[in-house]
């Protein structure tokens, strides 16, 4: 997420429970101006098997459905577009992203088909891993603007472009206007540093690798960024203790691996935090290397 939010791709199970989810990526739309289209995919045909290997069920008319979830859901401009993909989920989602060039990619999470086989649980954590662009996890109502955003860290460059995203999209959610939004900036260290001498280190070391951060990137500007360093267990755990009691508006989260579709894990910290974390959570990939 470097620029506007200009398209958002949401993909939806067409069921009630995914309703909440295109209500976040409407609403995100209407704030951003960005144009929304919507994907679900019927499995049926793929090779006789669903996500999980259970035999595929065919749908019953997913354009009407769709339709009619739009029609319940979408209380702003009509969509600019609602496709029906028939393959494999998580590569029509992606693929499906690509082609409308979407800045940002919306999905719910544990959700059920109620057409076939579990869509959006192990769909997601596919989708998040060949995405080359955000993912947006939504399992809890979006609060907008987003005035209240928490970006665990780890110090890399990865993070930077995290910190990064999380300024962007406050800012495309009208953080910049009424008062000033705030984004906390969380790392957990290592609980006994390999170096003992560095103990009492982490917290000036978080804060001076945040302020070249917030330095290099003008959106800061319009945050008050709060730096914060906790220990005394396992980072997820920390974390997600941080994230109950904060409550914010949504994390930003990095994740790690190289490449696109080569990319083999989101990180374990990232992928517990997108399975429990009781706030939406955006999930940013690490930049293309070009060549």
């Amino acid at each position: 997420m470097t620029g506007e939010i200009r398209s958002i791709l949401v993909a939806t199970d067409l069921g009630e429970t995914s309703d909440r989810v295109l209500q976040a990526a409407a609403a995100l739309a209407e704030v951003t101006g960005a144009d929304l289209h919507l994907v679900t995919v019927d499995d049926a045909g793929n090779d006789g098997a669903g996500e999980e290997g259970r035999p595929a069920r065919r749908s019953t008319d997913p354009e009407r459905l769709m339709e009619g979830q739009v029609g319940r859901t979408v209380k702003g401009r009509a969509p600019a577009s609602l496709h029906v993909a028939r393959g494999r989920p998580f590569r029509e989602i992606v693929s499906r992203a690509e082609a409308v060039g979407a800045d940002l990619l919306v999905l719910g999470r544990h959700t059920r088909r109620r057409m076939g086989d579990r869509f959006l649980g192990s769909t997601a954590d596919r989708v998040v891993r060949t995405s080359p662009g955000p993912v947006l996890l939504v399992n809890s109502p979006l609060h907008l603007p987003l005035r209240r955003i928490v970006v665990p860290v780890d110090l890399s460059e990865n993070s930077a472009a995290a910190l990064g995203a999380a300024f962007r999209l406050g800012l495309a959610t009208g953080a910049a206007s009424g008062e000033r939004g705030v984004v906390e900036v969380i790392h957990a260290a290592p609980e006994t540093p390999e170096d003992p001498r560095q103990a009492g280190t982490a917290p000036q070391r978080l804060r001076n690798r945040v302020e070249g951060f917030a330095e290099a990137d003008e959106a800061s500007r319009h945050f008050e960024v709060r730096p914060w360093v906790t220990r005394g267990g396992p980072p997820a755990e920390l974390l997600l203790e941080h994230i109950g009691k904060a409550q914010p508006d949504v994390v930003v989260m990095g994740t790690h691996g190289r490449g696109d579709l080569a990319r083999a894990l989101v990180g374990s910290v990232a992928s517990r935090l997108a399975r429990e974390a009781d706030v939406p959570v955006l999930l940013v990939p690490p930049a293309r290397e070009d060549g």
